[in-house]
This record gives structure tokens, sequence and C-alpha cells, in this order.
């Protein structure tokens, strides 16, 4: 919520209006942010996400619906967007009715997020839990996380966890630690006649898991799921293999548990061993790929793929992601940039191909064998040229929706330079990509 000040007065009150002007923002902060909204607060693991599913579940009932949203603040926008399924409204970008300008991205974005707040500010009670929120502020754009949510005061109210120690203005409710006691009872459940040997390895469990809340629900869950006894768990997470992982600050320091660490390798192998290639583990790898393969700001590049599997992930994840979450969506910036990464891996995979091709070439003699590795494999070569002018065209089309149309000219040139070596100019893909470029061309001399 923003107030506009329409008196230009003296320069002599300018402090005191200051000052003034300053008050009414944290009053109308504490009204924005104080009423139908509640926080709490605690260690990653002290069972913040059991709270907030107690709640749901306990008074589910005085709501249309309960919306769950992610905290994570890469994907928190997303996680926000994707209630339109659930609130039977459209936040694409394809569908937008048609204005007498041409909208730029961020216009596009904020369109979207309002949509969805314009839905919640309705006369309707929902109940929108945010679950572990990470950062005040969005990791794409870093506008404030609290910007997306309603205004608060209606009839939607809103429950945060987060393991920050406030939010905004914010006094959260902080959760401590469980008692030895009540670790144990939590441990034990309903079943009291456990052996002393049973009582032995529990409380063994329960020291070792530094009495998180997430770490004996996890055991209980096994010791109540599986045929296993608490002294063979323990033994099994005790020889669980520590993996050699680089955890950034904010990662290690939730993560820092080796014991937790175990556990959870413990419950991936038996995901892995129930579910097979349909696994839990192999799902949760697929979701964060994209930040893996292409590393993301300043985040470091973690899985170095093969220009063959590199060619198969673009075509079957990247470009389908990258179109829906931008018409689907109007997660415009956040689909240019994983298209932009997408482009630059695929050069760097090319240059791969490319120069052992040279070296070899510079040698002295010519009796060496020919490498017969893949990377110099001309098939591969043009597979991995044609797929990034797919991306490069691509790009250009998207560009169009916000208006860059110059930015649309080189990538579209670029794309069609690529085309017209490999397929040749008659090719009916190098023909669609110069139609594509004329369409630009007209486009930018009208603007001009």
């Amino acid at each position: 919520m923003r107030s506009v000040d329409m008196d230009d007065g003296g320069k002599h009150h300018h402090r005191r209006k200051s000052a003034a002007k300053s008050t009414r923002r944290r009053r109308s902060s504490k009204i924005l942010y104080g009423k139908g909204i509640a926080c709490i607060s605690g260690n990653s693991g002290i069972g913040k996400t059991e709270l907030l599913l107690e709640f749901a579940y306990r008074y589910h009932q005085r709501y249309k619906m309960v919306l769950w949203i992610g905290g994570d603040s890469r994907y928190i926008r997303q996680n926000y967007l994707n209630l339109w399924s659930y609130l039977e409204i459209d936040v694409g970008l394809e569908n937008c009715p048609e204005k007498t300008r041409t909208k730029c991205f961020e216009e596009h974005e904020d369109a979207a997020v309002s949509r969805v707040c314009k839905e919640l500010m309705r006369n309707i009670p929902y109940l929108i839990v945010v679950d572990n929120l990470e950062n005040q502020k969005n990791w794409w754009d870093h506008k404030l996380v609290m910007d997306l949510l309603p205004r608060f005061g209606g009839e939607t109210h809103v429950i945060i966890s987060t393991r920050l120690p406030r939010v905004m203005n914010l006094e959260p409710l902080k959760i401590s630690y469980l008692s030895g006691i009540e670790a144990m009872q939590l441990l034990q459940g309903n079943d009291r006649e456990y052996l002393l040997s049973k009582i032995d390895a529990l409380r063994a469990i329960e020291e070792k898991a530094g009495r998180l809340t997430l770490a004996l629900a996890i055991v209980r869950a096994i010791l109540f799921e599986l045929p296993i006894t608490p002294s063979r768990l323990l033994d099994t997470i005790n020889r669980m293999p520590l993996r050699e992982l680089t955890w950034n600050g904010r990662v290690w320091s939730s993560m820092r548990n080796n014991f937790l660490l175990q556990l959870l390798e413990v419950c991936f192998s038996i995901f892995d061993h129930a579910d097979g290639p349909r696994s839990l583990a192999t799902r949760m790898v697929l979701a964060s790929a994209c930040f893996l393969v292409f590393g993301f700001g300043t985040d470091p590049v973690v899985v170095e793929l093969k220009a063959s599997e590199l060619c198969y992930f673009v075509k079957e994840l990247v470009l389908p992601l990258a179109v829906r979450a931008f018409l689907s969506y109007s997660r415009c910036s956040a689909a240019l940039e994983l298209l932009r990464l997408c482009t630059d891996a695929l050069e760097g995979a090319d240059q791969t191909l490319v120069t052992p091709v040279k070296k070899w070439h510079d040698q002295p003699t010519c009796w060496k064998p020919i490498p017969t590795n893949a990377q110099l494999n001309p098939c591969l070569w043009q597979e991995l040229a044609l797929l990034r002018a797919t991306v490069l065209e691509t790009r250009a089309k998207l560009m169009l929706k916000g208006g860059q149309y110059d930015i649309a000219d080189d990538l579209v040139r670029k794309a069609l330079y690529i085309r017209t070596s490999i397929s040749g100019e008659d090719h009916p893909t190098t023909v669609a990509t110069r139609e594509v470029l004329s369409r630009i061309t007209r486009l930018l001399a009208n603007v001009r």
C-alpha cells in the first residue's frame, strides 16, 4: 500500500514532515501486517510445519480453502502463481486482453500477481499457509515477499513459518526444542511396552538427533511402517556414508546435523528400493535440475552434463518448462534467464566438441589414431547447433511479448545464420525462421 503526499510546502518543514510521514508509515505497517496474520519461528526441523498442518486440519472448516505455499525464495513467486488453478483465474500471458501498447515484462508479472491478490481480497475466507519463508525478499527481483499477499484485515488469514527472527514488524511465536521426556514420548508413540534394549537404542537416537522434531518424527514413522528394531535402525543410520556435498552457508546452517543427513539418506534408499525410477529422490532431483545444471545468479554449476545428455535435457525439460512458465504463469524474467543460461551452456558444449578436433589437426604427425569419443561426432555437433538455434528463436519470440524488438532481432539473426549454415536456405525450418525475422523487422520499422 502506497500513499502520495500532495503537499509541497517550504523546505524548513521538511524534517518535521519526514518524521510525521515515517510515523504514519510505521502505524500503517502495523495495521497492514498486524491483523489476520500470524507467524511462528524456530530452527530447521523443530516442528513448524507440523504445527501449521495441525492448525489447518483443526480449523479448515472455517475457510473455503486452505492454500499452501512453499516459502523458498527462489520458488515462492511461482508457488503463489500456482494458486490460479484452485482459484479458477487466469494468470497467463497469452490470454491477457489486448492493449494499445505492449507491456514490459515487469508489468506482465505484476498483473499476474495482482489477479491472484484481487481474488484473495474478496469477501471469501481463505487460509494461506506460507511454509518455511526463507527470506523477506524474492530471490529473482528482490521485491518484498509480503507484497505478494493480500492486504490483511479481511476474511483471508495468513500463517507464516520461518527461521527468520522477524518478518516485517511481526513478533513471531518462537518454538523451542522438545524436552527429553517429550522426545521419548514422540519416539515411542502409543507403544509403552518397549524392552530395556529398545529404550536404550531410542535414547541414543534421541541424543544423536539433537531432539529435532523432524528427525524424531521420521524415526518414529520408519519404526511404525517397517519391520525393524530401534537398534538395527540406529546401526543402519550410523553405517550410512556421508556424501561429499558442497553446501552454501544458508543450507549448512540448517543441515549441519550429520545424523539427520544420514537419516535422510536412509529414507531415500528406502524410497529408491520401493519405487525405482519413479522414486521421491529421483523426482526431487528433477525438480531442482535447472539450478544444478545452469547455476543461476552467483550459484556455481553443480552438475556437468555430457553433450548428448544436455541435448536431451534441453529438449525434454528446459524448453517446455521455460515456455510454460512464461506464457501460462507470466514468469517472464525467470523463463528468459533460464533460456539465456541454456544458450550459454549449449555454446560451451559446442566448444568441447570443436576444440579437440583443432588440437588433433595441430599435431606434428597424422599417424596417431583419431579419438573415438562423442566429442568428434559430427551428428552430435549438428544437433547441438540446431538446438541452440531453436533456443535463440524461442527467446526472440518471447522478447516480442515485452516489446524488446532490438534484442529479438539480434537473437533471431543468430538463429537464422545457424540454420542456413547447417540446413540450407530452402529448408522448412530456415524458411520459418526467416519469416520470424521479417515480422520483427516490420515491428521495428513501426516503432522507429
